[in-house]
């Protein structure tokens, strides 16, 4: 896969990703598009709603910024307080049993490919949302998972490991979950962490990226934190010794040439499909399958 045109035609695509699935060499990283056929909102859909709560309106000015004046204005020496609200925006008339997830095709084609197999499996994923909706689509399902979302913490034996770098707030509000101080959502979040070398998220996350092909999947690209990250891993990642035209794939049902440019300038195949209902689902799902078939033993 040295050329554009092989990440272009579908199929070579989906076999050239089935065959990384097997050789264990698949990541996931996740952003809010997953989560929003389950009625989560996305970054500027989140902010007005804790606006609302206040009868009030985000000023003209950045996400990062609105999110911040939000947090001084109304919650200003109460972490404890801002997570509560994000949680309640967050998860506000949202219904997770598992009839209803499994309603979620993207969701369910991910749980597949993260899903313990002899065809192989990912079985790291970093999310960049707050909701832990994949972790309870794959307990309804029996596998173990962990939520890895302190800097500190100790290995565990789990099917799957998901990493939250921008902090945790799980449906069940008695489960353990990120402080105020560790939730990366305002200005000085994100300033605090974008670009630091010595940041151990930051570590984390980039020896998963540098060492794996990555499927970017409902993320818009604009997270200064990851995009960071994307520039360091474009002339540091393990596909360079071979010449692979690219390191990851990100896919979108925009026809957006700035992102698209943008993307690949960061060594990452801009996929556009036609929607996360169905095209995407069946994509993911026919990795699985083509994986499963190079793995299948002769009778």
């Amino acid at each position: 896969m040295t050329m554009h045109d092989e990440f272009a035609d579908r199929q070579e695509l989906v076999e050239y990703l089935a065959y990384q699935l097997v050789l264990g060499r698949l990541a996931i990283i996740l952003g809010a598009g997953v989560s929003k056929p389950c009625g989560l909102p996305e970054w500027d859909s989140l902010i007005q709603r804790l606006f609302s709560m206040h009868r009030a309106t985000p000023p003209d000015e950045s996400p990062q910024r609105q999110a911040e004046y939000f947090r001084l204005t109304y919650f200003a020496g109460d972490p404890q307080g801002f997570v509560d609200a994000i949680h309640q925006v967050l998860y506000a008339n949202v219904v997770t049993d598992f009839a209803t997830l499994r309603e979620n095709g993207t969701l369910a084609a991910i749980a597949s490919l993260v899903m313990a197999s002899h065809r192989g499996n990912a079985s790291e994923v970093i999310t960049f949302n707050f909701d832990n909706l994949l972790e309870m689509f794959l307990g309804y399902h029996g596998f173990v998972t962990t939520s890895v979302f302190r800097e500190a913490h100790w290995k565990q034996s789990a099917d799957v490991t998901i990493y939250h770098p921008h902090g945790l707030i799980p449906f069940d509000p008695t489960q353990d979950r990120s402080k105020g101080d560790d939730i990366v959502f305002d200005q000085s979040s994100y300033s605090a962490i974008v670009g630091k070398a010595d940041n151990p998220w930051r570590q984390t996350a980039l020896t998963i990226l540098r060492r794996r092909t990555c499927l970017f999947i409902g993320l818009s690209g604009r997270d200064d934190n990851l995009d960071s990250m994307l520039n360091e891993c474009r002339d540091q990642h393990a596909c360079r010794d071979n010449n692979t035209a690219y390191w990851g794939v990100t896919f979108s049902t925009a026809s957006d040439d700035v992102a698209r440019k943008i993307w690949q300038a960061r060594g990452v195949y801009y996929s556009k499909i036609a929607d996360y209902e169905q095209d995407l689902p069946t994509f993911l799902f026919a990795i699985c399958q083509h994986a499963a078939s190079i793995r299948k033993v002769p009778s």
